[in-house]
């Protein structure tokens, strides 16, 4: 439950976790499928995308940053850090976080402010060679819910050859590991993690990363103040898992927020 929500059990949506059961348990035979990719999500997705909207003629900006949207009689006018530039339509793909840092037309922002829940990770390096009986390790009884070996987890020896030794530790939503610090925090999981493999060769390194604003928090009370994608603004569209929907902040929701995101702005365009 808590890596599927990611936020606490006493405050965690149920209708959000059985939503989740009913589609992953009770659907298909291949609803459950675990799948773990070989390479980094973004060569995964993201620069294929990319690449595949430029050799269709789209431009891609990266590294730009949009300031501002207008919304003008027939466009929209985008303003960013290097130029200002008129489109038909708009999707506005950005965390529930970062609505402060642009300016959109009145009812383009979510109507309240969202609660975040954070994720962990933390990085252990081994002098040696170690490997978990699974590529992905779950556990219910300590600080950590997962942990993956790097070295089962990609493709080629070159890679692979970089990842040895390497375990990554994750934990989910807000708790009582956040009042540790990286120091113990490191030295509970490497515990943990030694619960399952045995002795474990000598530590070279740790690092703990934090994601702060990873998740927002998946109550029952956000449930009616997650935004439509459409908004009252014909011509802008929210895309983001964080979208009215029924499953929580998950890559399964952010893809149903997109597609519904895509054909609307088509439906847009297709009319004007």
């Amino acid at each position: 439950t808590v890596s599927a929500l990611n936020t606490p059990l006493a405050s965690a949506s149920a209708q959000i976790f059985v939503n989740v059961l009913r589609d992953a348990l009770a659907s298909s035979r291949k609803a459950s499928d675990l799948v773990l990719p070989q390479t980094d999500l973004s060569a995964l997705f993201p620069e294929a995308a990319a690449t595949w909207l430029a050799s269709h003629g789209a431009e891609i900006y990266r590294g730009v940053r949009v300031k501002k949207v207008i919304a003008n009689a027939s466009s929209f006018e985008i303003e960013t850090d290097i130029n200002t530039t008129n489109f038909d339509a708009v999707i506005v793909a950005i965390g529930p976080h970062q609505f402060d840092s642009i300016s959109l037309p009145a009812g383009c922002v979510p109507p309240a402010p969202f609660d975040f829940e954070p994720i962990v990770t933390i990085y252990l390096k081994f002098d040696q060679r170690v490997r978990l009986p699974t590529p992905m390790l779950g556990q219910a009884d300590g600080l950590a819910q997962w942990f993956f070996d790097r070295r089962q987890l990609v493709m080629g020896d070159a890679a692979a050859s970089t990842q040895d030794g390497l375990i990554a530790a994750v934990i989910s939503a807000s708790g009582p590991h956040e009042d540790l610090s990286q120091q113990e925090l490191a030295g509970r999981v490497l515990a943990e993690l030694a619960r399952h493999t045995g002795p474990l060769p000598a530590l070279a390194w740790h690092k703990v990363v934090t994601e702060k604003f990873a998740t927002f928090s998946c109550t029952a009370p956000i449930q009616s103040q997650r935004p439509a994608g459409i908004t009252n603004m014909k011509g802008i569209f929210l895309a983001g898992d964080y979208t009215a929907g029924e499953y929580p902040a998950t890559i399964e929701g952010a893809v149903q927020s997109g597609i519904a995101a895509a054909l609307g702005a088509a439906d847009f365009l297709n009319m004007h």
